[in-house]
């Protein structure tokens, strides 16, 4: 029974590890749960933490369907088993729900459940939903049931991780096309009306909404300027006022309707607990209008759909000032704030913070030579205490390279928990850009898996600039590796080699808008100038390094601008701490001595071989 039961398993996480589209990733569990054990009611659950909700997504067995779109509980639910086990982690199994006080019975038609068993999908401590399974029967599961679902689970919770990732990153670069396409609207200088349409049509592809509209303000309140999906509901042909437009004026930002407020305006026919999102249309200080999104059930809107919501309002508030004041005169602001949240949207694929690793030193320095670039570096903690280190650099500048580099980052970060080497990454990545580019675009980059206790570091290079190995007693080496740059070929293949990075090493990755800066004479920085800079900083701590060797390159091309994005990554591997010894004094009194192990003698030798010792430092910048 066991083993039956392990093979069923085995087919299950096949079945489900290359699907990345969540929906589709959950029918299928939901089929295969069905099908392949018998359970009579099997339903999906998806867990919304930041809106503390939790929402129906799929189920299998008579009346799922009617259940989609129509069911959703709030996390701090106290009735409710489901909302029970999203809240504390724990797999619930209830074989009389007479007996148990939490049981709450799900909207099914003529089904008179008995026994229930609820089971949290949970990855790195955070429950990403629940499987809820359900039975007309009493005792209808065992331990052993309660058992083969957790082991579920846990292999679908990484498959739904992966997923929900993939999603994520595909939603970003969906938010950056959906920008681009309003941009490309107002360049072919199309109508105020055709833009605000488009702005609201992309809003509809990225967010779930009913209907959306577009309200300007005026002395005597709100006029109705443009609505989109609107059915049957007829615009007012007067201005209105509404108090909750007025809290989305004095707020300032994105404010989500709570059950409290008043009635969003069409919400007519839209259940009283109704979700909206309001954001004001605001320029130069001036609130131009309200932009509206309604959605008939509750809790559809959090801090994500907030903040997309921001920047769409940004562009239709711009282009309503642009309508309402000299069209000339604001032709370069419109451009300039366009590339500014074409800067913001690029910015957030680069780490906010470096990871904290035990043992290590890590610092960054990345600038865009424009207002969009082409650079991107990525550190991506992955199972058994290792990382994916991403260096990159997309051949061209300016936005289309920012788009570029978007996709290019998102595949890295979807791909990376399914391959635990370089080439396997570079591999799926290369396939994935080449089957989704349509422009000559390629891009460089360097790959490698470390492993943060041993050390060990595999990688590969497609047609980027080698990293320098600095070694603790001042050797240093190129990690150079045959392979061709991403997007040409699906066909490239990755030669991976590996080191080991021992105390006192460190690992400098970079872009060629560190090699190939120009100084007013024409030349190059160059391979040797980078060394050199190496060998010169090499007794700092990471962070002083990194910057010392930015100053020398700025020093080497001024007065000259920067003609590249400039992208600086650095790891170094720290020497075990000083160790501290204890002696107690016959009346019992520490008598403490600082015993200092042979670092003085090692700093002194490495300092006649490279130019000095190394203060190590973690920082970032």
């Amino acid at each position: 029974m066991k083993s039956e039961q392990l093979r069923a398993i085995a087919e299950v996480s096949r079945a489900i590890a290359s699907e990345l589209d969540v929906d589709k990733l959950l029918q299928l569990v939901a089929q295969l749960l069905h099908q392949r054990f018998g359970y009579p009611f099997v339903h999906i659950f998806v867990l919304h933490q930041f809106r503390r909700w939790i929402e129906f997504k799929t189920g299998q067995g008579l009346y799922a369907d009617y259940l989609k779109d129509e069911l959703s509980f709030s996390l701090d639910d106290q009735a409710g088993i489901i909302p029970w086990v999203a809240r504390s982690g724990q797999s619930l199994l209830v074989n009389n729900v007479h007996e148990d006080e939490r049981f709450q019975p799900l909207p099914l038609p003529k089904i008179d459940i008995k026994s229930e068993m609820a089971v949290p999908l949970v990855f790195g401590g955070e429950v990403l939903g629940v499987f809820d399974i359900e039975s007309e029967a009493f005792d209808a599961f065992s331990a052993d049931d309660q058992w083969l679902l957790e082991t579920l689970a846990a292999n679908i919770a990484i498959a739904l991780r992966n997923a929900m990732l993939y999603r994520s990153e595909r939603w970003r670069h969906q938010a950056a096309d959906g920008l681009r396409r309003v941009a490309g609207v107002l360049r072919s200088k199309g109508s105020l009306d055709t833009v605000l349409a488009t702005i609201l049509s992309q809003l509809d592809a990225l967010l779930p909404l009913t209907y959306a509209a577009i309200w300007l303000k005026n002395e005597s309140g709100y006029r109705f300027k443009i609505g989109h999906r609107l059915g049957n509901r007829t615009p007012p042909a007067a201005d209105i006022t509404n108090p909750w437009f007025d809290r989305v004026v004095a707020d300032g930002t994105a404010l989500v309707r709570q059950s409290k407020d008043a009635l969003a305006p069409l919400a007519e026919g839209c259940p009283a607990n109704h979700s909206a999102l309001g954001v004001a249309l605001e320029s130069d200080g001036k609130v131009l209008g309200v932009l509206t999104l309604v959605h008939r059930q509750s809790q559809r809107y959090g801090l994500e759909a907030a903040q997309l919501a921001e920047i769409f309002a940004g562009q239709a508030a711009i282009v309503i000032e642009n309508a309402q004041l000299y069209a000339q005169s604001l032709r370069q602001k419109q451009l300039e704030r366009e590339l500014e949240l074409a800067r913001d949207i690029q910015t957030s694929f680069i780490p906010d913070e470096l990871p904290v690793l035990p043992g290590w030193e890590t610092a960054a320095h990345w600038k865009m030579a424009r207002e969009v670039g082409g650079d991107f570096f990525d550190l991506i903690p992955l199972p058994d205490n290792r990382l994916l280190l991403v260096i990159a650099d997309v051949a061209d500048k300016g936005l289309p390279a920012a788009l570029f580099m978007a996709r290019t980052s998102s595949f890295f970060r979807a791909v990376a928990l399914d391959c635990s080497e370089p080439t396997p990454v570079l591999n799926r990545v290369n396939r994935l850009l080449t089957e989704n580019t349509e422009q000559t675009m390629f891009v460089s980059v360097f790959c490698a898996v470390l492993d943060i206790k041993s050390g060990q570091l595999s990688y590969a290079s497609a047609g980027h600039n080698p990293p320098v190995l600095l070694r603790d007693m001042g050797k240093m080496e190129m990690l150079r590796a045959q392979g061709m740059v991403l997007g040409v070929l699906d066909t490239a293949r990755f030669q991976q080699k590996s080191i080991t990075l021992h105390p006192g090493d460190a690992l400098l990755l970079y872009t060629d808008g560190v090699t190939e800066a120009f100084n007013p004479q024409d030349e190059t920085f160059g391979e040797d100038r980078l060394l050199k800079a190496i060998e010169d900083s090499c007794r700092l701590s990471a962070q002083e390094m990194v910057n010392a060797i930015h100053r020398r390159v700025l020093d080497f091309t001024q007065p000259h601008p920067q003609s590249d994005d400039f992208t600086l990554l650095l790891l170094r591997r720290k020497q075990p701490e000083d160790s501290i010894l204890v002696v107690k004094s016959n009346a019992g009194k520490d008598l403490t001595d600082v015993v200092k192990r042979s670092r003085e003698r090692r700093l002194q030798k490495v300092a006649s071989a490279s130019g000095g010792p190394r203060i190590l430092q973690s920082n970032w910048m």
